[in-house]
């Protein structure tokens, strides 16, 4: 069972080979050539003038980050992360949403899905919480095709009230379900079918809202740094990850305990809440933006205005660039 993690992580591996190389990477090893060529593909619609201009702004900026990183140690950037309003702001929607992404209660469900199936009266929990990670496996594959289409707010701005909704209806599921064992969920218990059955599906809605959005898009942080503090960032960001995953893995079954199941995810709920809120007020679009209009979106508050605006523009070059290589092709023809 255990050798079996090791399948995917083969492929992966194997593909690593046929991904190509960053651009900033390319141009931090001095290879412009081939960050040309990578910048080229990315923007397969741009003229030659238009790749060569991005070029050279994208090496301006390494530029920049190569002197920084050469001239500073650990310490002083950890500084810079914190003490630069750029760079922490950057931090604070990077760990956020790691934050966010934990404290809405998800890996709990993953954990004890089971259990839980298995306490309000399915004679097949595993199966059941099979039905449960499938929904995760389909609506991350949703989101992975659609997230640079719709946009990084947009997603966790409108799957945010699905999560809510879902734990919400769950909670009153469950407050019903055991009102005949004063909240508590005791095995061999003869439950209400009808309400087993509408915990499961809030649980079901709940978990395609969460691996639409919440599930995918915090671990696009590196986008939000400069190349100079991405190290760092990520690294607190993921940090921030695994403690509140460590909180919340540890104090469910004492959270069920104390407050009863019902009391468990209407909290998770109103944390839901708190992220979503969080989402509508700091985090701005960044899908599309390059790493250097990202720093401008940061440069006064969390930019949300700013970041919209930018990627309007963008989209309407990228329209242009189309129909001029449409309009060139028509006159080759």
């Amino acid at each position: 069972m255990v050798g079996l993690g090791a399948i995917p992580a083969g492929f992966q591996f194997i593909f690593l080979f046929f991904l190509p190389e960053s651009p900033r990477k390319l141009l931090k090893r001095g290879n412009v050539e081939g960050a040309m060529a990578v910048m080229a593909k990315v923007y397969s619609k741009a003229t030659p003038e238009q790749v060569d201009l991005r070029v050279k702004a994208l090496n301006a900026a390494v530029s920049y980050s190569i002197k920084v990183a050469n001239t500073t140690t650990l310490f002083q950037r950890i500084k810079r992360i914190l003490f630069i309003p750029i760079n922490r702001r950057a931090l604070i929607i990077s760990c956020g949403l790691q934050a966010q992404q934990q404290l809405s209660g998800f890996n709990t469900l993953m954990y004890y899905s089971a259990t839980l199936f298995k306490s309000i009266g399915f004679n097949q929990p595993t199966a059941v919480g099979l039905i449960v990670s499938g929904t995760n496996f389909i609506f991350t594959l949703f989101a992975l095709k659609y997230i640079d289409t719709i946009g990084r707010r947009k997603i966790m701005v409108w799957s945010a009230p699905g999560m809510i909704v879902g734990l919400t209806l769950a909670s009153i599921a469950f407050h019903y379900l055991t009102m005949k064992t004063n909240g508590d969920l005791i095995d061999g218990t003869k439950y209400n079918t009808a309400w087993s059955a509408i915990v499961l599906l809030s649980m079901i809605f709940y978990v395609a809202s969460y691996a639409t959005g919440l599930g995918n898009v915090p671990w696009q942080q590196g986008e939000l740094f400069s190349l100079d503090v991405r190290g760092i960032g990520t690294s607190f960001a993921t940090t921030t990850n695994w403690a509140m995953n460590l909180l919340i893995g540890s104090t469910y079954l004492s959270l069920i305990d104390k407050i009863s199941a019902a009391g468990a995810f209407g909290f998770y709920a109103g944390l839901c809440l708190l992220g979503w809120l969080f989402d509508v007020f700091c985090f701005p679009e960044t899908a599309g933006l390059s790493l250097e209009e990202v720093q401008v979106v940061f440069k006064d508050g969390f930019g949300i205005k700013e970041s919209q605006r930018l990627r309007r523009e963008r989209l309407a070059l990228a329209r242009s660039e189309k129909v001029e290589a449409l309009g060139l092709g028509g006159e080759k023809a």
